[in-house]
């Protein structure tokens, strides 16, 4: 499938049967999942045979064979009241077909369907395979044949680079200037000159919140002034880069070259040439290209978790399991203009209408009540790691790692339809079509944009009732969290949601325009609290500097923030054309050079709507009392999830 489709994904639901929502449940749910003491137990094994019965003596080999036998046990009326337990013993599961539960595979209240690994073990369910057949080339290059078409490589479990210049990823080149009338843009050509081939080579653009990347169609050193070149690019990049309004193109934007095999010059690097059908790979010290497994990703999705409106799948967990290697296929075909959080453009005109297509996810979720995602890793995954899109209710994510995600970590609700502009208000008639009461606590978030640099740790649209809670994020190079969508004034299906408790640090790295929390729209009952965030300064590669720690971007309005600290933070709060409804008391900025042990500092608006709000103001402390102390000490993992700092991959 060549791109996802919000709209494809909504057609399938009709209004389902949920109790309609008064309001947004106050109460705070438990880590723990219900014990269950299943009465049936299946076991998988990729040593196993789908032809066995599926005990733990003769195991299935496919989690696909585990869900018939759990659904035949539904249509026989055998399923028990305790539950089904479907363990997955150590191994690698290579998926062919991601697997697809509907209603017909859901659990009971007081017995869930749980998939598992095997106790003390880690089964890993991943979209990518091997890629074989390894030759030397020279030059200190290897090689291999591939009908592959992936953007991630993976040598021992370890990501490789993908080939670029410069080399060093925290460096990048400058645009001199662009030409909208020509739709070229000018760069020195002293980083050009070294190009060997441009056939397959594209242009990584930063550009304000988001980041692009451009197929280009010839570089060429200018007659009239040999110190520049004109890049040309291709369609469709070209054509919405040049006519959107917003994020804009300036000159001094930041970027660099990638995909081409004269960039491919140091150990770790690799290259695919997509017409020659060969990957090229420069391996690292110590690396024994005779010994070592590559992988490369196959699949878009693992797992897709999809009921109706009427009819949900409910009470399934999944537990101890690791999620791996999933791929996108968009960015190397068509190229990727982002637009926000991670959005991508279909299209976008100079009036400022857009509209956004939504990325891929290894893990899928709509329709769906008390589903349950605990303890499980994350990783090496190539667009969005989880997603629940539509009419999920009371689901819980708790106690996950994930790291290096190529998108966004955890996205959640719904934001604007694919064939809406993006300033599209989700309200609708039936409330049970929203996103409500879920729970993401307790997770670590480390390295998620590492290719898609606009994407987020957590981004939430419409959702209501939302609990954001002891979460601990780092390494972003743009906003940790984001809640809220539309940009505009009008009421909307956003309602008592809560970012709490949270740990959040080294974040905006890259880009601007962003916090550790972001907001967007009108969100009565939004509490953003307790929350601890540090280290976050502006990028010496942006062309402004608008990097903080709350940032109430358009429309915000009715939230309440409060008892929140920051450390080693340049801007405290952004506020941009907010509505006269927020409360923000009692913050604290840490600031050990201030002059005086505790004074105070106010932050204005930086234009739109003020609409009689007054600039908000915060404590400035040079040392924190007891009481910020144990704001600081409660924020982030709690006690029983402090392992996932230290959690190693295996």
């Amino acid at each position: 499938m060549l791109y996802h489709s919000q709209q494809q994904r909504l057609v399938t639901f009709a209004m389902f049967t949920l109790a309609v929502l008064g309001t947004a449940v106050t109460g705070r749910a438990k880590d723990q999942a219900p014990s269950t003491d299943p009465a049936q137990v299946f076991y998988v094994s990729p040593a196993g045979d789908d032809a066995a019965p599926g005990t733990e003596a003769n195991p299935f080999a496919t989690i696909l064979r585990a869900r018939e036998a759990v659904r035949r046990l539904k249509y026989t009326d055998q399923y028990p009241a305790e539950g089904v337990t479907v363990f997955l013993k150590q191994g690698r599961y290579e998926l062919d077909e991601p697997l697809n539960l509907t209603p017909a595979d859901s659990g009971l209240a007081g017995g869930p369907v749980v998939y598992a690994s095997a106790p003390g073990e880690l089964a890993t369910l991943c979209g990518g395979s091997e890629i074989s057949g390894w030759k030397q080339h020279g030059r200190g290059l290897w090689l291999a044949p591939t009908d592959g078409e992936f953007r991630q490589l993976y040598v021992n479990g370890k990501r490789a680079t993908h080939a670029r210049s410069p080399n060093d990823g925290k460096q990048f080149y400058l645009v001199s200037k662009w030409h909208k009338e020509s739709k070229t843009l000018e760069i020195p050509w002293d980083v050009a000159k070294d190009l060997e081939d441009v056939s397959q080579l594209e242009m990584l653009l930063q550009n304000e919140w988001c980041q692009s990347i451009l197929r280009v169609k010839s570089v060429e050193r200018q007659e009239e002034n040999q110190d520049l070149a004109t890049v040309q690019l291709r369609n469709p990049g070209q054509d919405m880069i040049f006519s959107r309004l917003a994020p804009w193109i300036l000159d001094g934007n930041a970027f660099r070259w990638e995909n081409s095999l004269g960039l491919l010059d140091v150990p770790g690097e690799w290259y695919l040439d997509q017409k020659k059908h060969v990957v090229y790979y420069r391996p690292r010290e110590g690396e024994d290209m005779t010994q070592a497994r590559i992988t490369a990703p196959r699949m878009e999705s693992l797992i897709h978790i999809a009921g109706t409106v009427r009819r949900p799948v409910e009470h399934v967990v999944f537990r101890d399991l690791a999620f791996e290697e999933t791929n996108w296929h968009r960015p190397s075909r068509l190229g990727l203009i982002e637009g926000q959080a991670g959005f991508f453009n279909y299209t976008a005109t100079a009036d400022n209408f857009q509209l956004f297509g939504r990325p891929p996810a290894a893990v899928e979720l709509t329709g769906c009540k008390h589903i349950r995602f605990e303890r499980n890793q994350f990783r090496n995954l190539g667009a969005t790691a989880l997603d629940l899109l539509f009419a999920t209710n009371a689901c819980e994510v708790v106690g996950n790692r994930f790291t290096d995600i190529a998108g966004t970590a955890i996205r959640h609700g719904t934001f604007s339809p694919p064939e809406y502009d993006h300033h599209y208000v989700f309200n609708p008639k039936d409330e049970r079509e929203i996103c409500t009461n879920d729970r993401i606590a307790n997770n670590y978030i480390t390295n998620a944009a590492a290719d898609y640099l606009g994407n987020l740790a957590i981004a939430c649209g419409y959702v209501r009732g939302a609990r954001i809670e002891h979460n601990q994020i780092e390494n972003l190079p743009y906003t940790a969290i984001s809640l809220g969508w539309g940009w505009g004034p009008k009421p909307n299906a956003m309602l008592g949601n809560k970012i709490r408790y949270n740990h959040i640090s080294d974040v905006v790295k890259q880009l601007h325009d962003g916090a550790a929390i972001y907001t967007l729209a009108p969100q009565l009952g939004t509490e953003i609290a307790f929350n601890y965030m540090a280290d976050i300064q502006p990028s010496n590669w942006v062309t402004a500097d608008k990097a903080c720690g709350v940032f109430f971007d358009e429309q915000s309005d009715h939230i309440r923030c409060h008892d929140n600290v920051m450390s080693n933070i340049a801007r405290p709060y952004l506020l941009h054309a907010i509505g006269n409804n927020n409360q923000m008391e009692n913050d604290v900025v840490l600031d050990p050079d201030s002059d005086e042990s505790e004074t105070t500092r106010s932050f204005p608006h930086l234009g739109g709507k003020r609409a009689g709000t007054p600039a908000f103001s915060l404590k400035v402390m040079r040392e924190p009392t007891p009481a910020v102390e144990e704001i600081i000490s409660q924020a982030g993992l709690e006690p029983a999830y402090q392992d996932l700092l230290e959690q190693a991959q295996p």
